[in-house]
């Protein structure tokens, strides 16, 4: 008996009957199902890094939003004659001050940038008060900045050519005569501790090594630094807040989506045992 091979050209040709009974939908699973960079299970942990991340940003950058909302400025008056006390008292941390009559040091200066200004620092005479001057306007008071020299504070110094009359300062440690063409000017801008700047270590080093006495109640006075040009932190906090928003957005949908999925396998899970 010889038996026949099927057609099968025939056989792929004719359509298939539907199926009466419906396929069971599988549920998706993180597991089945894994994202191509982060796991999908890590996915709330992650919205919740960022949401964490963003705050400590803000709270980092708290102090410049609390400075653009100073009024001001505090007038702290003449200090041609050295500051007293009280003038430490009132420059206070991130206060917007002004400052006149002001006899800069102009004998020992360096420079460092700040962000993208860069900044001649200057000592006022009789005071613990560091100045720091755009470059720009620092040239447009006092011309170039001196040479560097390597001599050391105990080194004595060529003195200029004396004055018509000498100036006198009230420093600490008692009455100390400056002769010279000292230029006079005053400043306003924005007043911090210096040890509380990361930023200017290197000033803080190149006077350390110049042998000039930086007490802990030193001030450093970024002139030209008003409140109003702190303007873009309000735009930088929307944008945190925005990103702490989404982030928590993010992380709810994540949760409810894993705990959906869970459940969606647990009853798959249920529904073959009984079989």
């Amino acid at each position: 008996m010889t038996t026949t091979p099927p057609n099968t050209s025939e056989a792929k040709a004719s359509p298939q009957p539907p199926s009466s009974a419906p396929e069971a939908e599988q549920p998706v699973t993180w597991d089945l199902e894994p994202d191509p960079v982060i796991p999908l299970r890590w996915r709330p942990y992650l919205a919740m890094a960022v949401f964490f991340v963003t705050l400590w940003l803000m709270f980092e950058l708290s102090h410049e939003l609390r400075y653009s909302w100073a009024t001001g400025p505090v007038v702290l008056g003449d200090i041609s004659n050295g500051c007293d006390a009280a003038f430490y008292q009132k420059a206070q941390n991130n206060a917007f001050i002004r400052v006149e009559n002001i006899l800069p040091d102009l004998e020992s200066t360096t420079e460092a940038r700040v962000g993208l200004t860069k900044y001649r620092y200057v000592f006022a005479m009789g005071c613990d008060l560091l100045l720091a001057v755009p470059s720009e306007r620092y040239q447009a008071l006092f011309g170039a900045p001196p040479a560097p020299k390597r001599t050391s504070a105990k080194t004595a110094r060529t003195p200029k050519a004396p004055s018509a009359r000498p100036i006198l300062l009230h420093t600490p440690q008692g009455i100390v005569e400056k002769q010279g063409d000292i230029k006079v000017f005053s400043i306003q801008g924005r007043a911090l501790r210096l040890a509380d700047v990361s930023s200017l270590q290197p000033v803080r080093d190149f006077y350390l090594r110049s042998e000039h006495n930086l007490p802990p109640r030193t001030v450093v006075l970024f002139d030209g630094e008003t409140p109003k040009s702190k303007g873009w932190i309000w735009l930088l906090y929307l944008v945190f807040l925005s990103l702490c928003g989404l982030s928590l957005q993010r992380f709810l949908i994540f949760t409810r989506a894993l705990e959906d999925d869970q459940a969606a396998l647990e009853a798959l899970e249920t529904r073959d045992s009984q079989r």
